[in-house]
C-alpha cells in the first residue's frame, strides 16, 4: 500500500498530530509522534504518540483504557503535521477525563466542559486581565446561538462568579414520545415540541432536546454537550454502548404500564422442521444477534434487516419470522402471526433514564430531581391509597397487607376499631378488597394518588 510519509528529519524526528473527533470534528488534543509511533498506529489502528517530556513512546489508553480507534490520517502540505481521525472510547481524550484537550476557552476564561479530575495545583492557568481580548470576551462568555451557555468557574487571579450550566437531557421520539411529555408535564417539566435542532425548551434548569429514539445513548456517550437521557433499554443493548449509567428504569410503555417484551413470530400455518433454514427480520439486527444466539433454536436462521412493517413482512413472504417488540400482541394476531414456541419473552424491556458516568455536582443533583419526579408520577398509575376502618382484634401483622415499610394504623373514636391506611398495586386490588371484607373491615375508600416512590 502506497503511503504519502511525513518529514520526520525537519523537527528532529518528531511530527504534530492534531486528533479529532472521527464523525463530529472536534478537536480532541495535539500530540506528538515518531516514525515508529505513525508505523504503529497505521499497523494497529490505535493511536500511538511520543511524550517529550517523558522521552518515550505511549499508547493512548493503555493505562486509561481512553482507548483512540484511528479511521484516517491526513498529512498536511510540507509533510511535518498530521491529523487522526479517531473513535473516542472511555472517559475523554484528557488525563482530566475531559472529552477534549480544550475544555476551556481563553477569552472570558471560560469553561466548555467537565473535566472531573482537573487539578488546579497542577492545570491552572494564568489569568490575565488583556483588553486586546475585550471584544472575544464578551462574545464567547455570552449565551450562544445554539442555546448552550458556558460555564464560568474560578480561576487563579480571576472573578470567581460562576453561572450554573443547565441540565441537557435528550428525549426519545416514536411512541414513547406522548406518554413521556404527559409524565413530565406531571412532574412539573412541560416542555414543548421540538423545534428543527430537537430543541424542546428549558424548565427548571433543564435544556430538552428530543432525538431519534436509537441515537440517544450515542447523544449521551459521544457528546460533550448532552448529559442524560431516555431510551429503552433494549436499544441501550442494540447500541452497544457501555460507558453509560443508568440511573433508574421508568416502567411504562406505549399503551400500559407494563414492561414490553421482544418475540419471534411466524405464519400459523408454517410449521418448523428440525434443521430448517430461516430469514429472520429485524429492525435492529444487532440487537437480533444478541439476543437470539443464546437461545437453542430447532433451526438455523439468516437475519436481515427491514425497516418497519415487520408483520406484513412475514404476511407478504419477504421474510419467514420477525423479532419484534410488543405490548399486548395485537398486530401479530391481525397479522396472522404466531409466537413461536418458547420465544415469547426473548428480551423484557422498559424505558430507561441514563446518564454519562461523571456530572457535576449541580447537573447531578437537577438530574436526580427530575428523576425522581418521573419515577413518582409514573408510580401513580401503578398504586392506589386505600383507607378502611378495621376490628381492633384484627392481627394486622397476620394480615398479608401490601406496604412499602408496614400499613399505617391510627385509633379511631371507637376503641373497637382502628383506621388503616395502604398503598396498593393496582394488581392486587381485588384480591386485598376481597381480603379486607372477610376480616370485617368497613368503609373502604380508595383514592388516586398524585405521585408514588417505593
Amino acid at each position: 500500500m502506497n503511503v504519502y510519509w511525513p518529514n520526520f528529519h525537519k523537527r528532529g524526528g518528531l511530527i504534530t498530530v492534531v486528533v479529532q473527533d472521527a464523525t463530529s470534528k472536534e478537536v480532541l488534543m495535539v500530540a506528538s509522534t515518531d516514525e515508529a509511533g505513525l508505523l504503529e498506529t497505521l499497523r494497529t489502528g490505535e493511536a500511538v504518540y511520543f511524550s517529550t517530556s517523558r522521552n518515550q513512546r505511549w499508547k493512548k489508553g493503555e493505562t486509561s483504557g481512553d482507548i483512540q480507534t484511528v479511521s484516517d490520517v491526513l498529512i498536511d502540505c510540507d509533510g511535518d503535521a498530521v491529523v487522526y481521525l479517531v473513535e473516542q472510547r472511555g472517559d475523554g481524550a484528557c488525563h482530566t477525563k475531559a472529552r477534549s484537550d480544550f475544555f476551556r476557552r481563553s477569552p472570558g476564561a471560560v469553561w466548555l466542559m467537565d473535566a472531573p479530575l482537573y487539578d488546579e495545583g497542577r492545570d491552572g492557568l494564568e489569568v490575565r486581565d488583556a483588553d486586546v481580548c475585550d471584544r472575544l470576551s464578551r462574545d464567547c462568555s455570552s449565551p450562544r446561538s445554539d442555546g448552550s451557555c458556558p460555564t464560568m468557574r474560578p480561576t487563579p487571579g480571576g472573578s470567581s462568579a460562576m453561572k450554573s450550566e443547565k441540565l441537557r437531557f435528550v428525549l426519545p421520539n416514536g411512541s414513547l414520545w406522548e406518554r413521556l411529555v404527559m409524565f413530565l408535564s406531571l412532574a412539573g417539566f412541560s416542555i414543548s415540541k421540538p423545534d428543527r435542532t430537537g430543541f424542546c425548551g428549558t424548565v427548571n434548569g433543564v435544556e430538552f432536546f428530543q432525538f431519534d429514539r436509537r441515537m440517544v445513548p450515542q447523544f449521551v456517550a459521544t457528546s460533550c454537550r448532552c448529559d442524560a437521557g431516555i431510551t429503552g433499554k433494549d436499544l441501550l443493548l442494540a447500541s452497544g454502548v457501555e460507558e453509560l449509567r443508568e440511573i433508574a428504569p421508568l416502567c411504562f410503555s406505549r399503551a400500559s404500564d407494563q414492561p414490553t417484551r421482544w418475540v419471534l413470530a411466524k405464519r400459523k400455518e408454517r410449521v418448523l422442521q428440525q434443521g430448517d433454514e430461516v430469514v429472520i427480520g429485524c429492525e435492529l439486527p444487532e440487537l437480533a444477534r444478541k439476543i437470539l444466539d443464546p437461545v437453542p433454536l430447532p433451526f438455523t436462521y439468516r437475519i436481515v434487516k427491514i425497516e418497519g412493517s415487520e408483520e406484513p413482512c412475514v404476511l407478504w413472504n419477504i421474510v419467514d419470522m420477525v423479532l419484534v417488540v410488543t405490548e399486548t400482541g395485537g398486530s401479530l394476531r391481525a397479522c396472522g402471526l404466531e409466537i413461536v414456541q418458547g420465544c415469547d419473552c426473548l428480551l423484557e424491556s422498559t424505558p430507561v433514564i441514563l446518564a454519562r458516568r461523571y456530572l457535576p455536582p449541580e447537573k447531578e443533583e437537577t438530574l436526580q430531581r427530575l428523576s425522581l419526579a418521573l419515577q413518582a408520577v409514573i408510580g401513580t398509575q401503578q398504586y392506589v391509597m386505600v383507607a378502611f376502618d378495621i376490628p381492633s382484634d384484627v392481627d394486622l401483622e397476620r394480615l398479608p397487607l401490601p406496604a412499602s415499610v408496614a400499613p399505617t394504623v391510627s385509633p379511631s373514636t371507637d376503641k373497637n376499631w382502628n383506621v388503616c391506611e395502604i398503598c396498593l398495586p393496582r394488581p392486587q386490588f381485588g384480591a386485598i378488597l376481597l381480603l379486607l371484607k372477610k376480616v370485617g373491615a368497613k368503609g373502604i375508600v380508595m383514592r388516586n394518588i398524585e405521585g408514588y416512590l417505593p
